[in-house]
C-alpha cells in the first residue's frame, strides 16, 4: 500500500535545522546536523492517518523519495518491503502518530513489548542503510520519559542506526507542537525532511485520537464518561476521575473537563471563579451549542461562596469569563437547599433545565416529588415546567430534562399520571412542556395517541422542539414491535407521528436493548447505544456499541469502531451528537478503538458520522472503446467512467462536500491487463485487487483506468472491472492500494452496491479506396484525388502502402506514376492520395488508371483498388454533337453555333455569340456565355446559366436550376419553370450583401405583387405578368429590375430562390 512521488519542489529550504538534544545516549549536549560532502539518499515514510499529510508531502525537500503508509496494513512490513529494493539509504524519516514509547505504523502499534518479534525486519532495514545512517521519528512523545527513551534506544540497537525522536508534540506551534526532535542516540547528520516554509505552514500536530487526555496527549489515569459535544463538534465536555488531565488536580474526585478538538487542549471547568478546585465530585456535564458555557452538577462546596448546604447543586461555568455560578436557586438567586441533578442548556446558555427534589425553588411546590425547573440566567428567575397545561403539579417523580436550543421546549420523563388526561399506564412517560404557551403534552405515544404499555425515558430534543427522540420498552408505539426490548423512537410534534429507529438498514428490529438517544438539529440523525448484534453486519463483539440512524436514508451504521474497523472489546455508551450530525462523542471501556490505549480506563472518544455513498448499479458503465492490439491507449478518466453509469450520475452522498471516487475490488484479466494511473497516464500500474485489497481512485483530471488487450484479442470484456463508490473519508490518497473495501455501507467510505464496467476492443478496422472522375482538359492540369477510408476510427496509428497501376490511361502522358504510404493518426478515418494528371491535348475517349493498397498495419484491406476515370474537354468552333465517351464541350470563336450533348452528364459552354445548347438524358450543365442564347436541358436534373444577354432557358423534365449571376446581365425567359421542382440560384456578390449564402432568401425578402411593399423586399414576382424583378432597396429610391420572365399565376415563394 503506497504512493510514490519523486519531489522536485523549488522553494527556500532551511538546510541546517538544529536538534536540541537534552539527552543523547545519556550525554547532555546540543547536536547540529552537518551538510554531507556527497549527495545523501533519503526516504520519507508518512502514515496516511496523519492529518493533512498531503501538505507534508508537498513540503518534502527536493529529490527525496516519499512513501505513503496505508492504515490497514502492518507499517513495519510496508517499510521493509520498500527498503528491500533500496540500498545505501543514509536517512529514513518516519512521520506517524505516536505516544510515550509507542509508534503507530499503519495498522500496527510498535513498542518495547513487540520489538523483538520484528527482529528479522530490523535486520532487513540494516541491509538497506549505510553504516552511519540516521532514522528520524516525528511522532508525538515517542521518546518521552524513561519508557520512551528506552524504546528509542532499543530501536537504535536493533537497526544499528542513529535515531532522533520527539519528547513532546510534533508539528504546528500554534497547536502546541514544534519540529525539534529532542532525543538522539548519537550524532545526527540528516536535516529535517521538511523545509522551513512547509513546517511553518503545517497546521496540525500528530497526537493520538482520544479526547480524555491531557493537553500533551497523556492518557487519563482514571475513568472518564458522559460526554457532551458542542454544536459544531469542536468542544467536548466530560467528567473524569483522572488526575493527570490538567496540572494541579489534587482533589481525588470526579471533575468536569472540556477538550478543544481544534487546539487539542484540555481544561478543567468544575472550578470556582478564582480557579479553586472542587472539594467533592462534579458530574453530568452539558455544554452549550457554542461551547462557551458548561452546566454540571456537583456536591462541592467550594465552587461558589456561601455553599454550606452539602446538597448537590447545578452550576454553570463561563469559559469566556472563567466564572462559575450556581443556578439551582429560586428566583432572585436565593439558595434554599435540596439536591438538583441532570442539567441541560439552551443554545446560547441563557436557560438551564434541571430536576430537583427541592421544594422551595418556586412557590406552591407541595408535591414532595422531584420536579423539572428552568432557570433564566438573564433574568435570574426560576420556573417549574413539570406541570399540566392548567398548572397542576405532577403527582410523581419527574427527571431527565432536556431543553431545546431556543429555550422554548423542555422534554422530560415522568411517572406522574396527572400531567395530561388519560395517563393510566402507571409507568414512566416522556412529556414536552411548551414554555411559550404553558402547555404540556405526552409524546411517548403511538400515531393514534395510544399510550405506551411500558416505560419511556431519556429524551433528546431538536433545537426547534419539533423532534423528540427517546427510548422505550413499550411494544405498542409502532406496529411490528415484537422484540421485547427497549427501542429508540422519534416523535414528530408537527405531524404527530412516532417512528422506531433502532432497526437495521433493512428494517429488521434489534435483537437486544437500545438506550440513550441523541438527535441532530434537523432531526435527520439519531445516535444511540445498543447491545443488539443485528443492526449492522459483522457485529460479533457481544458488547454495547454506538450506532447512528439516518432518518432520511433509513440506514443504520456503527460508529464505535477503530479506524481500521476493529470493533470495541467492551461496552461503549452515552452518545452525544453534534448539531450537524457530523460528530458523535461517547465513552467506552474498549481498549481497541485507538492505538496506545493502555490505561485500562473508560475514555472519551469522538467518531465522525459518515454516510456511505450510494451507488446506483442499474446502468451499464463503459470505458472508451479501443482497438485490437492497442497497448498504449490513454484509457478512460475515472470521472468519465462514473458518468457513464446510471443516469450519468450514479453516485450520491448525503454528506456535504463528499469526494467522488471508486474502490476497484476485482478485474478480469483473461484477455489482457487492467491498469490505473494517477498522473494522467504518464505512469501506469497493474491492478492487483480483491475485496480486501482494493485500489481507490478519485474523479480528478489525473486518475485514469485502461485495459491493455492481448495482441490478437477483440470483443467486449464484460465485467471488466468491479468497483464500489468511495468517498475518501478514510483519509486515503488516490492510488492507495491494499484497502479493505469488504466492509461497506453505513458509516464506511464504501457503497453497499458494487458495479461492473465493460470495454469493447474493436477488431482491426478495414480500409477501402474510392475512385474518382477527372476532367482532362487542354489547358488545365488537375489531380486525381483518391479517398481512402477506415471503417471505424482506431485508437492507434494505421498505415498502408499505395501505388498507381496503368490502365487505358498511360503513365507519363496521362498521369504521373505515384507511390508512398498513408498514415491515419488515432481517431482519423479519412485520408487522400493525389495523382497529378498530364494533358496530352488530344480529344480522347474515356481513359482510366488505378491505385492499389497493400501492406496495412493495424488494419485490413477490404477494397484494395480505386480507379480514376479521365474525361476530356472537347473545344470546337463549329456546331458539334458530342460522341459517346466525351462529356465536356466548350465552343470557341464568335459564330452562332450549337452544341448537342450525349447520354452522359455533359458540361457545355457557349461562346460570345448566340448559341444553342441542348443536353440529353444526363444531368447536364449548360452555360451560355455572352449573346442571346437558347439553352435546353431536356431530361433529368440540369443546370442552366444563360450568362449575359437575354436568353431563353428551358429545363425540361427533372429538378432544374436556373442561375443568375447579376441583375445587370440581361433578362432571361424561363419557359417551363416548375415551382414544385425547379430552383432559381442568384449570386450573393451581385444581388446584395443582405442575402445569406447557402440558404434560400427569407420570406421578408420575397414579395408577390407589382412592386415592393417595404424596404426588405428584394425579389418581386408579378403573378399577373409573370415578371420576376430584383429591387436592391425594396421600397426605396432605386427602381426594380426585371431579371426573368416566367409563366403567370405561379405559386412562387421565397423557397424558390437560393443564394450561392
Amino acid at each position: 500500500m503506497r504512493n510514490l512521488w519523486n519531489n522536485s519542489y523549488s522553494q527556500n529550504q532551511e538546510l541546517n535545522p538544529t536538534f536540541k538534544g537534552t539527552k543523547s545516549g545519556g550525554n547532555s549536549r546540543e547536536v547540529t546536523s552537518l551538510i554531507s560532502a556527497s549527495p545523501r539518499k533519503e526516504i520519507v515514510f508518512i502514515d496516511s492517518t496523519v492529518e493533512d499529510y498531503q501538505s507534508l508531502v508537498a513540503g518534502v525537500k527536493p529529490e527525496t523519495e516519499v512513501i505513503i503508509l496505508g492504515p490497514l496494513q502492518n507499517g513495519v512490513v510496508q517499510i521493509t518491503q520498500v527498503l528491500a529494493n533500496r540500498t545505501d539509504i543514509s536517512s529514513v524519516h518516519i512521520v506517524s502518530h505516536g505516544s510515550e514509547g509507542n509508534l503507530q505504523l499503519g495498522s500496527t502499534l510498535v513498542n518495547s513489548d513487540n520489538l523483538e518479534a520484528y527482529t528479522s525486519f530490523w535486520e532487513q532495514w540494516t541491509g538497506a542503510l549505510t553504516a552511519d545512517a540516521d532514522i528520524l521519528l516525528y511522532g508525538c512523545d515517542v521518546a518521552a520519559g524513561q519508557v520512551g527513551e528506552a524504546f528509542v534506544q532499543q530501536l537504535s540497537q536493533l537497526t544499528r542506526a542513529v535515531f532522533a525522536a520527539s519528547t513532546n508534540r510534533t508539528g504546528s506551534e500554534a497547536k502546541g507542537g514544534d519540529w525539534e526532535l529532542e532525543f538522539t542516540t548519537g550524532n545526527i547528520k540528516a536535516d529535517l525532511a521538511f523545509g522551513q516554509l512547509a513546517r511553518e505552514a503545517y497546521g496540525a500536530v500528530l497526537p493520538i485520537n482520544r479526547l480524555s487526555v491531557a493537553s500533551d496527549g497523556t492518557q487519563g489515569n482514571g475513568f472518564s464518561e458522559y460526554a457532551s459535544i458542542s454544536g459544531d463538534g469542536r468542544y467536548v465536555a466530560f467528567q473524569s476521575t483522572a488526575s493527570s488531565l490538567v496540572s494541579g488536580d489534587t482533589n481525588n474526585t470526579s471533575d468536569i473537563f472540556v477538550y478543544d478538538r481544534e487546539t487539542n487542549t484540555t481544561s478543567r471547568v468544575s472550578v470556582a471563579s478564582n480557579g479553586t478546585q472542587g472539594n467533592d465530585y462534579s458530574y453530568d456535564p452539558f455544554i452549550s451549542a457554542d461551547g462557551r458555557y458548561v452546566a454540571f452538577e456537583s456536591q462541592a462546596s467550594t465552587l461558589v461562596s456561601g455553599d454550606t448546604s452539602g446538597s448537590v447543586d447545578i452550576f454553570v461555568y463561563d469559559r469566556e469569563t472563567n466564572t462559575t455560578s450556581r443556578v439551582s436557586v429560586a428566583s432572585g438567586g436565593t439558595y434554599k437547599g435540596g439536591n438538583s441533578y441532570d442539567p441541560s442548556l439552551s443554545g446560547d446558555g441563557r436557560y438551564v433545565a434541571f430536576f430537583s427534589n427541592a421544594s422551595n425553588l418556586v412557590n406552591g411546590d407541595t408535591n414532595s416529588q422531584s420536579d423539572i425547573f428552568v432557570h433564566d440566567r438573564e433574568t435570574n428567575t426560576t420556573s417549574r415546567v413539570s406541570i399540566a397545561s392548567d398548572g397542576t403539579q405532577g403527582n410523581n417523580y419527574c427527571y431527565e430534562p432536556i431543553i431545546s436550543a431556543d429555550g422554548r421546549y423542555v422534554a422530560f420523563a415522568s411517572f406522574a399520571t396527572n400531567l395530561v388526561s388519560g395517563d393510566t399506564n402507571t409507568t414512566s412517560d416522556v412529556f414536552v412542556h411548551d414554555r411559550e404557551t404553558n402547555t404540556t403534552r405526552r409524546i411517548s405515544v403511538a400515531n393514534d395517541g395510544t399510550q405506551g404499555n411500558n416505560s419511556s425515558r431519556s429524551p433528546s430534543i431538536s433545537p426547534d422542539g419539533r423532534y423528540v427522540a427517546f427510548y422505550s420498552s413499550a411494544s405498542n408505539l409502532v406496529s411490528g414491535d415484537t422484540n421485547g426490548q427497549s427501542d429508540i423512537f422519534v416523535y414528530d410534534q408537527q405531524t404527530n407521528t412516532t417512528s422506531r429507529l433502532s432497526v437495521a438498514s433493512d428494517g429488521t428490529q434489534g435483537n437486544n436493548y437500545s438506550l440513550n438517544p441523541s438527535i441532530s438539529a434537523d432531526g435527520r440523525y439519531v445516535a444511540f447505544n445498543s447491545l443488539a448484534s443485528n443492526l449492522v453486519s459483522g457485529d460479533t463483539n457481544g458488547q454495547r456499541d454506538i450506532f447512528i440512524h439516518d432518518r432520511q436514508t433509513g440506514t443504520t451504521s456503527r460508529l464505535s469502531l477503530s479506524n481500521d474497523s476493529t470493533q470495541g472489546n467492551t461496552h461503549s455508551d452515552s452518545p452525544s451528537l453534534s448539531a450537524d450530525g457530523r460528530y458523535v462523542a461517547f465513552h467506552s471501556d474498549a481498549s481497541t478503538l485507538v492505538s496506545g490505549d493502555t490505561n485500562g480506563q473508560k475514555d472519551i472518544f469522538v467518531a465522525a458520522n459518515n454516510s456511505a455513498p450510494v451507488l446506483d448499479n442499474t446502468g451499464n458503465p463503459t470505458l472508451t472503446t479501443i482497438s485490437q492490439g492497442d497497448a498504449s491507449n490513454t484509457g478512460t478518466l475515472v470521472s468519465a467512467l462514473i458518468a457513464s453509469g446510471a443516469n450519468g450520475d450514479p453516485i450520491t452522498d448525503s454528506d456535504a462536500g463528499a469526494v467522488e471516487g471508486i474502490a476497484v475490488t476485482a478485474v478480469n484479466n483473461t484477455n489482457g491487463t487492467w491498469q490505473y494511473s494517477i498522473d494522467d497516464g504518464n505512469t501506469w500500474n497493474n491492478f492487483v485487487v480483491s475485496a480486501t485489497n482494493a485500489t481507490v481512485l478519485t474523479d480528478t483530471a489525473s486518475d485514469r483506468i485502461r485495459f491493455v488487450p492481448g495482441a490478437k484479442y477483440s470483443g467486449t470484456v464484460t465485467n471488466g472491472i468491479t468497483f464500489r463508490a468511495w468517498d475518501a473519508t478514510d483519509g486515503l490518497a488516490s492510488g492507495t492500494t491494499g484497502v479493505n473495501a469488504s466492509i461497506s455501507d453505513g458509516a464506511t467510505p464504501f457503497s453497499f452496491a458494487a458495479e461492473t464496467a465493460s470495454i469493447t476492443v474493436n477488431p482491426p478496422p478495414t480500409l477501402r479506396i474510392i475512385g474518382t472522375n477527372v476532367i482532362e482538359g487542354d489547358s488545365n492540369t488537375p489531380n486525381a484525388v483518391f479517398t481512402v477510408r477506415l471503417s471505424a476510427a482506431s485508437t492507434q496509428s494505421v498505415t498502408v502502402n499505395y501505388a498507381t497501376v496503368t490502365g487505358s490511361a498511360t503513365a507519363g502522358s496521362d498521369y504521373t506514376a505515384t507511390s508512398g504510404q498513408l498514415m491515419f493518426a488515432p481517431g482519423e478515418t479519412t485520408a487522400t492520395i493525389s495523382v497529378p494528371i498530364l494533358n496530352d491535348s488530344l480529344s480522347e475517349a474515356l481513359e482510366s488508371f488505378s491505385v492499389n493498397l497493400s501492406n496495412p498495419t493495424n488494419a485490413t484491406i477490404a477494397t484494395p483498388t480505386g480507379t480514376a476515370m479521365l474525361t476530356d474537354f472537347l473545344v470546337t468552333s463549329v456546331s458539334t454533337t458530342l460522341s459517346a465517351g466525351i462529356e465536356n464541350l466548350s465552343l470557341e470563336g464568335d459564330s452562332a453555333i450549337s452544341g448537342i450533348g450525349n447520354n452522359s452528364g455533359n458540361l457545355m459552354i457557349g461562346n460570345a455569340a448566340n448559341n444553342f445548347l441542348r443536353g440529353k438524358v444526363g444531368n447536364d450543365t449548360l452555360i451560355g456565355g455572352a449573346g442571346n442564347d437558347t439553352l435546353v436541358g431536356n431530361y433529368n436534373n440540369d443546370t442552366l446559366f444563360g450568362g449575359t444577354g437575354n436568353d431563353l432557358l428551358k429545363g425540361g423534365k427533372g429538378a432544374d436550376i436556373f442561375v443568375f449571376a447579376s441583375p445587370s446581365e440581361g433578362m432571361d425567359t424561363i419557359a417551363d419553370f416548375n415551382v414544385a421542382e425547379d430552383t432559381i440560384h442568384v449570386f450573393s456578390d451581385n444581388f446584395g450583401s443582405d442575402l445569406v449564402t447557402g440558404a434560400v432568401i427569407t420570406a421578408q425578402q420575397f414579395w408577390l405583387g407589382a412592386s415592393a411593399s417595404d424596404s426588405s423586399d428584394r425579389f418581386i414576382y408579378n403573378q399577373s405578368t409573370g415578371g420576376l424583378f430584383f429591387d436592391v432597396d425594396g421600397k426605396g429610391g432605386a427602381g426594380q429590375i426585371q431579371i426573368a420572365q416566367v409563366s403567370t399565376g405561379l405559386a412562387m415563394t421565397n423557397n424558390d430562390l437560393f443564394v450561392v
